[in-house]
């Protein structure tokens, strides 16, 4: 029979404390493994059929200074799908496709500046929070 630990005494709160943060941090890790593993194979499930994947929360690292202080170059950033684009508001900070002549088909992490209601429907103005003016598309 496998004796007990004796966690009583300083050493042995410190042991105690260190185990449980070990722990968490492995079990932590595991659940981001298995997140990471389920996104990737879904990723290549849907391209092998010719479908185009749209999850629900993604992950993009940051390129470029354009939303700087407030994101950093190699930020990793996670966004996820809204349900409704009415849900977005001026001062929000979305994530999408880039329709400009400069940046076309390229994927951009910018701040709402402003919502317009158009016959095409909801249409975003954006802007780089370290840019000098806003976006042309």
């Amino acid at each position: 029979m496998k004796p007990r630990e004796n966690y009583s005494g300083f050493k042995g709160v410190f042991k105690f404390i260190t185990s449980v943060i070990s722990w968490t941090a492995l079990v932590i890790l595991i659940l981001l493994a298995l997140f990471l593993a389920y996104y990737t194979i879904s990723t290549r499930i849907y391209s092998s059929k010719g479908e185009k994947f749209e999850p629900y929360v993604s992950l993009y690292t940051i390129v470029s200074g354009s939303m700087e202080p407030n994101i950093k170059v190699y930020d990793v950033v996670i966004s996820r799908k809204v349900k409704d684009p009415k849900d977005i508001k001026v001062g929000d900070v979305i994530t999408f496709v880039s329709t400009s002549s400069i940046s076309k088909g390229m994927t951009v992490t910018h701040r709402v500046i402003e919502v317009k209601e158009t016959e095409k429907g909801t249409v975003y103005r954006t802007k780089g929070d370290n840019n000098l003016s806003p976006d042309t598309a």
